[in-house]
């Protein structure tokens, strides 16, 4: 793999990692913009790997999203096609969890509604 080909690819892979922990920790590509005083469509472009994104601005990324620099580049040594998306990160535990309270929270709902009829 030329030089220019493997650069994209890290770009992507940190612009993967960004959009894993913005998700997990429910902030839209507005909110992070804002916050990082650029445009949504800038987020878009350092998400999709289209546009690489500077060291000082993935530590200020970084630490809006609450995760370590090396965070970013986790999986980076390994081939992008044997990567694999189910790692056991933080990031990823919180993410699967989200959706296990979204259920519980309808079966709550629902139980009460059972019960007080």
């Amino acid at each position: 793999m030329d030089h220019a080909k493997r650069a994209g690819s890290y770009d992507r892979h940190i612009g993967s990692r960004i959009r894993l922990a913005r998700t997990a920790h429910e902030i839209s590509q507005e909110e992070l913009a804002r916050k990082l005083g650029i445009s949504f469509q800038q987020v878009q472009k350092y998400e999709l790997g289209s546009n690489r994104i500077s060291a000082s601005r993935l530590f200020v990324v970084a630490g809006i999203l609450q995760q370590p620099i090396t965070y970013f580049f986790e999986g980076m040594d390994q081939p992008l096609d044997q990567q694999h998306p189910a790692d056991s990160s933080p990031v990823r535990r919180k993410r699967r969890e989200r959706p296990r309270k979204q259920v519980i929270q309808v079966l709550e709902r629902l139980l009460a509604e059972e019960t007080a009829e």
